[in-house]
């Protein structure tokens, strides 16, 4: 009879134990399954963060480019106005000398005849 007890005691406890481990096996498939998921939702950020970074690296270099543009035509233009103030101040200076000419020429200017005062009738 203590033999048999013995047995049925030895049955019970390895039969929890082998429940205990199941569950516990159980528990870590399940935390396994969770965690490849988590890695894969984690290289899939990663893929789509690489693929922005080289979106947003290409959108840099095209901006660059343009910058570089629109600096070539800005100095440009820049010159053209510089060029057309030289040419402005010696059209200037052409015209002050030739209306200097001619007032020494012909004297001074006559002022202008004073007009009459309007008075109503």
């Amino acid at each position: 009879v203590k033999k048999n007890d013995f047995c049925t005691d030895e049955f019970h406890k390895t039969d929890m134990t082998t429940a205990k481990t199941t569950d516990k096996r159980e528990a870590l498939e399940a935390h396994i399954g969770e965690l490849e998921s988590t890695i894969k939702a984690l290289d899939d950020g990663i893929a789509a963060a690489h693929a922005h970074i080289a979106q947003l690296q290409l959108d840099l270099q095209r901006a660059s480019e343009d910058r570089q543009k629109e600096n070539v035509e800005f100095q440009k233009t820049i010159a053209d106005q510089t060029m057309t103030v030289e040419v402005l101040k010696k059209a200037l200076d052409r015209l002050a000398t030739y209306y200097d000419l001619l007032q020494t020429r012909h004297g001074r200017q006559t002022p202008p005849v004073p007009q009459m005062e309007y008075k109503p009738n």
